[in-house]
């Protein structure tokens, strides 16, 4: 019979080790410096979009148009606003990040709940500056309107 403490330590060092590797794994968490913003986003793909066919984590192909990414984003936006009234900017924060976990179309973004981490003005995001730009006009605990990029269609918040 196996040394059921032996047992148990190789099992916590597994999964210490699996804890560390999945936090390497995650986008860097690092404060914002003079010039830059921290935003968060939820990005939805639609069918009308250039180049190769829209795929993400959560569809394998896209079939909804633009008009319809941006309705859901709109209906998003209504149901954050309502939570920011109830429970003020932290409970905002929360509603969003769990929103992008399930329906961001970023695969990488929707793990860390749309956290982009730090951004600068001139940072040409998804495609284009319009990303940077709406970020950078948005007041700290706001949520924007539907923002058009070469990638889809996005809601941006800031909280930092």
């Amino acid at each position: 019979a196996a040394d059921p403490l032996a047992a148990a330590n190789e099992l916590a060092k597994r999964r210490k080790t699996q804890a560390d590797k999945k936090q390497e794994s995650a986008l860097p968490e690092r404060a914002t410096t003079e010039g830059e913003i921290r935003v968060w986003h939820i990005l939805k793909k639609h069918k009308d979009f250039f180049g190769k066919a829209a795929s993400s984590w959560r569809q394998k192909q896209i079939i909804w148009p633009k008009k319809e990414a941006a309705a859901a984003l709109k209906t998003l936006k209504f149901k954050l606003e309502n939570a920011g009234y109830g429970g003020g900017q932290q409970a905002l924060q929360r509603k969003f990040e769990n929103y992008a976990r399930q329906e961001s179309d970023d695969d990488v973004s929707a793990k860390v709940g749309g956290d982009l981490g730090p951004i600068t003005k001139k940072k040409k995001l998804f495609g284009g500056y319009e990303f940077s730009k709406a970020s950078f006009a948005l007041k700290l605990g706001d949520v924007s309107d539907v923002i058009e990029t070469a990638e889809g269609v996005h809601l941006i918040a800031r909280f930092e």
